[in-house]
């Protein structure tokens, strides 16, 4: 099974059979019960080629999740069935191969999906679960999170409800109230955004650590079906999906120990890589550039050279140069 982390970048609108609280409990470390029961089979089952229910209730009397608790046939079919209603995993029983049971779709498991970032996140917690002696010894990233205005933003996704923002941006004492449509959330680098759009259909992205209050309102909208909010953000690094911006072909120079990291991680769902040779390799991207990515760009320093197009390799030059003088600047005022 694909390990996610826990910041990666997801976008997503609240099905039917995803309760609000069960995402909201992904913020704590502590899940219940019978989550950690769900978690159990799902990775017993999707090992090798799976197992027969005498070696299940075997393995099952050797978990601590078992209480010293045979594992009954009955609750077996009920965790199937919420197995594959939460994560969207089917349990099938291969009688040609002696009655073995296993995942019916593995390929879900490595799929970009809200089910899998869920099932990946519910692992995580449960191994550090049972981890709790080493506290002090595991290290995660915060996200910055509201549950209680995250809770009211998925109800009223949910319900097909507006909902009111009382919203301060950065740099500014000021605030002011948005009515709109939610459309999905989006987490990005240990941060949630929220894809609104307002009666006239514009569309905005707002940080939700920066909303103050958020009120569900009585008045519903119509989410068009031909909308999909992974395709809107398709074309685009992070979550500033500016349309102005023309959708450009990048290619950039990867040098160092830079170059296997952005192998492992693709900057982008479009990145392919084009050249390598031993000092680097050349990858090209098909997006939107916007500040964000090139943010990200300038975070890579010396171990990053932009190619085409030109003039994103004469921004970031420009970049670099201003931070040049700053530096120099202060070792003349010391």
């Amino acid at each position: 099974m694909r390990i996610w982390p826990l910041t990666l970048g997801l976008s997503f609108y609240v099905s039917k059979s995803i309760p609000a609280h069960i995402f909201l409990s992904f913020n704590a470390l502590k899940i219940s019960h019978l989550f950690r029961q769900y978690i159990w089979l799902v990775n017993n089952l999707s090992r090798g080629r799976g197992v027969t229910f005498s070696e299940l209730q075997e393995l099952w009397l050797q978990s601590e999740l078992s209480g010293g608790q045979p594992l009954s046939r009955a609750t077996f079919n009920r965790h199937k069935d919420a197995i594959e209603e939460i994560f969207g995993l089917y349990i099938v029983c291969d009688h040609s191969q002696g009655y073995r049971y296993a995942i019916g779709n593995r390929r879900v498991l490595s799929e970009d999906s809200l089910q899998n970032w869920m099932l990946s996140t519910l692992t995580v917690s449960q191994l550090l679960h049972e981890s709790c002696a080493l506290q002090e010894r595991i290290i995660i990233e915060p996200i910055l999170a509201d549950n209680d205005i995250i809770h009211t933003l998925l109800d009223a996704m949910k319900s097909s409800k507006k909902v009111c923002v009382l919203y301060q941006k950065y740099n500014t004492d000021d605030t002011k109230e948005h009515t709109l449509a939610p459309l999905c959330i989006k987490l990005f680098r240990q941060r949630w955004y929220l894809l609104g759009q307002f009666d006239d259909g514009f569309l905005a992205v707002f940080a939700i650590d920066r909303m103050i209050s958020v009120e569900k309102l009585h008045d519903t909208f119509t989410m068009d079906d031909t909308f999909h909010p992974s395709d809107y953000f398709d074309e685009f690094f992070g979550v500033l999906a500016d349309q102005r911006c023309p959708l450009e072909d990048v290619v950039l120079r990867i040098k160092g120990n830079e170059r296997h990291y952005v192998a492992d991680l693709p900057l982008h769902h479009t990145q392919r890589l084009s050249a390598t040779t031993d000092t680097y390799d050349e990858y090209t991207y098909r997006l939107r550039v916007t500040p964000d990515f090139i943010s990200h760009l300038m975070s890579m320093g010396e171990m990053m050279e932009v190619r085409a197009p030109q003039w994103l390799g004469k921004e970031i030059a420009r970049r670099h140069r201003h931070a040049a003088r700053q530096y120099g600047k202060r070792r003349t005022d010391d």
